[in-house]
Formats: structure tokens, sequence, C-alpha cells
């Protein structure tokens, strides 16, 4: 089906301007092969109707411009004459004359209500700052004197804004109000302020009464176009109970975590029990895994003995004294010889990293020393375990007697030294700790140097922290 509007031309007859719909239907042939013979055409004449459709479309778009039109003027004489003069009558109001007639400034008998709303709006911004603990001051930065300060600030340092006016005025003298100790950070805030014209630094006041207060300063430097400065301005808030408030949640914080890890540890510690017992039982029943069995149960020991102590302690680190006199203890339980230990030095402790590793080897150390010691001499045999300061960490002497090196015993390079001296060599830490064996008068001495980091000197006064004002003692 098609539309032409154009020029038709029908059998020879013309049209022009004319709206015709044409309709196209083939003949096929009949003998069955589909081929198409003639076409029908079948033409009817629309015109008028699609002229009225035109006329109608164009009546329509006019309608709506003028529609639009007046709309438009109607708005704009609106807000031309928007001031109290209504542009159409019927919606001039009684006070639109009164609008019109109203003074552009306040007479005379307004001022009082004027003054009395700048005082209620000034007590209000008080209330909120003392509400906030908000002050604000502005100093001129030319020479170095406070312009201004709130009775919010002067109050947060604890004086009165008389007070604070007459004798902190300077710039010098607002300094000495700061914690003694946080001073060279306020000034280095300030001085990057002149670079970055702004700043925010936290420290402390400290007030009259003695009282010291955490507070926050956050301020702006005011430069002149030629970048010279002329004033700053900033607020101080005091926040004290939020710095209460943080510190007593990293308490409740770091006292759930030191429960959870001494609860950790006393648990490693029974499970090792629990494959020592395992371990013994296998001796009873193996009389040739005797030897064996006998040396993993002590090592297995070891390690149970140092989740024991941090169990048993608050820090995350292992006293050292105590550590050295519960391997001992155990050694003297499975020892035929005398065994001893004795210590010059009061306090020192084993990071926790490191606190397994020289677990273990202090303990294959005194049990070597334990098994290479005569019975058959003269003298009776013993094994002393002593814990003494040396240089700026401590050294461990495990001294047997009486006893003698192999031939050809050399430590550094593994010779003569057994499975326990090569774990030995294995577990030292490289950068901190030192070892050496050597024999001297019918002895054989083994020193054990740590440092620091593996060792700290001191008594624990918190959280990793070391107090060095320690006397030394002998037990």
């Amino acid at each position: 089906m098609v539309i032409d509007q154009g020029h038709l031309n029908i059998f020879g007859n013309n049209a022009f301007n004319a709206g015709v719909i044409a309709s196209y239907v083939p003949l096929r042939d009949k003998d069955g092969t589909g081929e198409i013979v003639c076409v029908f055409e079948v033409y009817n004449d629309v015109t008028d109707f699609i002229f009225q459709i035109q006329h109608t479309a164009r009546k329509l778009s006019t309608s709506i411009a003028i529609s639009l039109s007046i709309l438009y003027l109607f708005f704009f004489r609106l807000l031309r004459h928007g001031k109290g003069k209504s542009p159409i009558p019927y919606l001039k109001t009684p006070d639109s004359e009164a609008l019109q007639t109203r003074p552009t400034t306040c007479p005379d008998r307004n001022i009082p209500l004027t003054i009395e709303a700048l005082r209620r709006s000034e007590a209000r911004f008080k209330q909120a700052a003392a509400i906030a603990n908000l002050g604000h001051r502005s100093c001129n930065e030319q020479d170095r004197l406070y312009m201004d300060f709130s009775e919010e600030y002067a109050r947060i340092h604890g004086y009165d804004i008389d007070v604070m006016r007459r004798e902190f005025s300077t710039f010098e003298q607002q300094h000495q109000l700061s914690y003694f100790e946080d001073r060279q950070r306020c000034l280095n805030a300030y001085q990057s302020a002149r670079d970055k014209q702004q700043f925010s630094v936290e420290y402390r006041v400290l007030r009259p009464d003695g009282a010291v207060r955490h507070v926050r300063r956050i301020g702006v430097i005011v430069s002149d176009n030629n970048g010279l400065v002329k004033e700053s301005r900033g607020t101080l808030q005091d926040i004290t109970q939020t710095k209460l408030a943080e510190t007593e949640r990293l308490s409740h914080a770091h006292n759930q975590h030191e429960i959870l890890t001494r609860e950790m540890h006393h648990r490693i510690k029974n499970n090792l029990q629990g494959i020592i017992g395992l371990l013994q039982q296998y001796h009873r029943d193996e009389p040739r895994l005797v030897s064996a069995i006998e040396q993993v149960t002590s090592q297995v020991g070891t390690i149970a003995r140092v989740h024991g102590l941090q169990a048993g302690h608050r820090q995350e680190i292992v006293p050292l004294k105590d550590l050295i006199k519960s391997i001992t203890h155990a050694a003297v339980a499975r020892a035929s010889v005398d065994v001893s230990f004795n210590s010059t030095l009061s306090d020192a402790s084993l990071s926790e990293t490191e606190a397994t590793p020289i677990a273990l080897i202090i303990n294959e150390l005194v049990t070597n020393a334990i098994k290479h010691t005569s019975r058959v001499a003269i003298h009776p045999a013993k094994v002393n375990v002593a814990l003494d300061p040396h240089d700026s960490g401590v050294c461990i002497t495990i001294k047997n007697t009486p006893s003698t090196l192999p031939r050809g015993f050399n430590l550094e390079q593994g010779v003569q030294i057994g499975n326990g001296l090569g774990l030995v060599n294995l577990l030292l830490p490289r950068n901190s700790s030192a070892i050496s064996i050597f024999e001297h008068d019918n002895s054989v001495s083994a020193a054990l140097v740590l440092r620091s980091p593996v060792i700290f000197l001191g008594r624990l006064s918190g959280k990793n922290r070391i107090d060095n004002n320690v006397t030394a003692g002998t037990i």
C-alpha cells in the first residue's frame, strides 16, 4: 500500500498534488508453477482527507504557540511588578500598597529591638560555645599580640577573661600555657601553617590549679595581597572527655586482648603436657626409643614452660630468670648430678618472638652439660647455671664439672658437636646473640650472650615498657 502526494501518472492521465492509496494484487499461473502472469492495481483518491489532517495540524500548532506567548507575558509582568504591585487587578491584596510604601531603612524606633535581638543571638552563641567547650581567639601577627579571645577560651585555660587579657596578651605568654612537653610540637604546627595557611594540632594545657586538659586547636593564617602575614584566627576545643573515653576504650580492648592471649597460651601449655603424657607412655612400652623419647619430651616440656610463663604474665614478653629457673628445676628431676642456678641480674625479659628458640637453646645446653658430666671422678659431679649482666645484654653460663671436650671439638665448624649442639646452632639468633664453649680447669663452660632486641633489661611498668632503674640481686 503506497501513498503518493506528488505527481502521479496512471495510464497516461496525470494528477498533481493528489493523495492516492495504491494497492497491487499479483495474479499467478494456474498450471502450478506459481509464475506471476499479471498485476491488478487499485487506486483510491484520499486527497481531501489528507488536506483536512494537514489543516488541523496547522491550527493546533498555532494555538499552542499563542498560549505559550500569553503565558510568557503573564510571568514577565508578574516578575516585573513583584514588589507589591499586582500585575492583575483581581490579584491585588490589601497589603500590596503597604508593601510598596514601606521604607527601605529601619526607623529609629526599631533600633532597640535590633540591639535586643543581637544580645539574644550573642547569648545563644555563648551558650552553644560553652556546651561544645569551644573557644576562639585572634592574634595580630605583626606585633605578636592577641587582639581578642572569648570567655570560653579563657575558661578552658582556667582563667577569668579579664586576667587572660591582662596577663596573657602576647604570643610568648600564650605559649607558656601549653604543657611543656607539647610546646615544641605546637611551634612546629604553627610554623607549617605559614606555608599551608591553616593548621590543626592537639596538645595539653596546664591550668593554674595543676589540672591538665587536652585541647584541639584549629586555625587559619590571613595574609594581604603581597603575601605578608597579618593575622591568625582559630578555635580551641576542650577534648579531655573524648581523650579519656578513647583511653578507656583502648585500655578495655587491651585487657581483652591480654585475657585472650593468656588463655591461648594456657591451652597450648595444657595440650603440650598431654603430648608429654603420651610420650611417657611410649617410654614405658618402647625401651628401644628411650633416649629419643626423653629428648623429645624435654624439648616439648620446654616449649610448654614458655607458654606457661606467657599465660601467667600480662606483658607479651617472658621473664628470663623465671624461664631459666623452670628449665633448671625440670633438669634436676631427671638428672643424677647436682644442678644449681644463681643470678646477679634483677630483671631481664625475652621478646615474645624469640622466647621459644632461646628456651630450647638453654634446655639443650643444660641437658648436654648433665649428659657429659663425669660421674666416676673424685670430685662430685655438678652443673651450675648462672645469669649475669654482660655489656648491654646478659650472659647465661652453663658450667659442668668435671668434664672435658672431645678431641677436635669445633662448634663453629660443627665438628664433634652432636645433635643437641647442632640444634643450638640452628636456633641461635644471628644478629643479637653469640655462643662459645670452652674447657678450663677440668670443667666445660657454655657461655650464651644475648643482646637487644632479643633481650630487654629493666623492670616492666607497662606493655613493652622498661624501667632501667633497677638494682642487682642474687637468688
